[in-house]
């Protein structure tokens, strides 16, 4: 798998991939980077002919491959990135001798760094809508040869679609999908919020956990969840907070709920958005992985083909 080592004043990482990823300052790219120097999209990382390529993406302070302004590239391993104040390297030699690759422009921000020892791994956890559809038609056409989640949970979740008919109401068609993941990938907090017209206006349609009853009047959810989920469309997960330099403050709360793991996946209604759908467990209840990701994602896709079919087949849906 590729990776960059990544590092500036806040961070350092050892960042696999292995699709197209973007870089910048906000909290939806793939990797996101705390800088002030570097744009909110500034460059993106994709394959190509067997390789992969950096482009930038007009970015306000530029792109530097080893010490030089470019603003695209194939990569080669041991290529130096520098974006803003932060350093990344292109696989690196295994012995670690990094400051051996480096620019004089990469070694003058190496110095400025408040001694990086332990490169933190950290991987991809946003996905685009389109990206999780192509891996679930992989999965379902058997082309995988690792799958994302088991098999048998085919079956599952066909038995559970053909049922969808009998909600003639939101709220009941959501609370139902949130006991259908709750028994598969369990859940201290869960809920189905819908948007509204551009996004003004949040209402929640299911909330709690299973053994509850109607939907909780307030939910909070994070800020920076919200601005993936919700502003980006994206999906998003962290399999353990207090080790996720994107969200390791949800773990560290103080008195608050303390989030150790959650899962959040935007619904669409054919190619409209809806709202998105949300869990997560607090510290010391377990974790979620990929795999989870995926589940909630198709529970999602299934609230979304259901209320879709309300909406245009029976007119006005229940509230």
């Amino acid at each position: 798998m590729p990776h960059l080592i990544v590092a500036n004043e806040r961070v350092a990482l050892d960042f696999g991939f292995e699709r197209a990823i973007g870089v910048g300052r906000h909290i939806a790219n793939s990797l996101p980077l705390p800088d002030p120097e570097i744009s909110r999209r500034h460059a993106q990382i994709f394959p190509r002919d067997g390789s992969f390529i950096i482009s930038d993406l007009s970015s306000r302070n530029g792109l530097y491959i080893n010490g030089r302004k470019c603003k695209e590239r194939h990569l080669k391993d041991g290529d130096e990135i520098s974006v803003g104040s932060t350093l990344m390297l292109y696989n690196p030699p295994e012995d670690k001798a990094y400051t051996e690759l480096l620019s004089r422009r990469g070694a003058n921000l190496w110095d400025g760094l408040p001694g990086k020892q332990q490169f933190e791994s950290a991987e991809v956890t946003s996905f685009s809508a389109v990206e999780l559809d192509e891996l679930i038609e992989r999965w379902f056409e058997r082309a995988d040869p690792t799958p994302l989640i088991p098999y048998k949970l085919r079956s599952d979740y066909l038995r559970f679609a053909m049922t969808l008919d009998r909600y003639a109401h939101r709220g009941d068609l959501c609370r139902a999908a949130l006991d259908f993941l709750f028994e598969r990938i369990g859940a201290q907090r869960m809920a189905v919020m819908s948007a509204g017209a551009g996004k003004k206006k949040m209402e929640i349609l299911a909330a709690g956990t299973p053994t509850d009853g109607d939907a909780a009047s307030e939910f909070p959810i994070d800020k920076d969840i919200l601005r993936v989920v919700l502003h980006t469309q994206r999906a998003v997960y962290s399999p353990n907070c207090r080790k996720d330099f994107r969200y390791r403050h949800l773990a560290n709360a103080g008195d608050d709920y303390q989030v150790n793991s959650f899962v959040a996946v935007p619904i669409f209604l054919h190619e409209d958005y809806f709202g998105f759908l949300y869990v997560d467990l607090p510290t010391g209840k377990g974790r979620y992985d990929f795999k989870g990701l995926v589940q909630a994602y198709l529970t999602g896709a299934l609230i979304g083909k259901c209320l879709h079919w309300l909406r245009t087949g029976r007119g006005k849906t229940k509230e």
